[in-house]
């Protein structure tokens, strides 16, 4: 398997949660497709930012690309500023749709830890 779970991705993840900085997009991945950064959000962000920094907003990297390629970075949990429940579902999908064990497991816990965070707040 080439692409497998990004460590320093899933701990900055866990204190995004941490520290509330996530935002519930009521659990549908469609929502998240519609708030996923595109390109020029992307292209602005490592304008001020190192490619390494980038990857810290993608859970899964894949290994058969170069780690200076935007494109090394696959699953992406986040609009670089926040941690978005959408995308943790979205990104649960294809990991369990491409048999992403190790990654699927991180996101089952991101949710989990979500989910706790959230019913602390209300």
């Amino acid at each position: 398997m080439s692409i497998h779970l990004n460590e320093k991705a899933y701990k900055q993840a866990m204190e995004l949660i941490k520290e509330n900085r996530f935002i519930v997009d009521d659990n549908h991945s469609s929502k998240w497709k519609k708030l996923n950064p595109d390109n020029n959000a992307m292209n602005d962000y490592l304008k001020n930012h190192t490619i390494h920094e980038y990857g810290l907003w993608f859970l899964g990297i894949n290994n058969r690309i170069d780690n200076n390629e935007t494109i090394h970075y696959q699953l992406p949990y986040g609009d670089f500023t926040n941690l978005h429940k959408g995308a943790l579902f979205q990104a649960l999908k294809e990991a369990h749709n491409y048999h992403y064990h190790d990654i699927q497991k991180a996101i089952e816990h991101l949710i989990e830890l979500v989910e706790k965070k959230e019913a602390k707040l209300h």
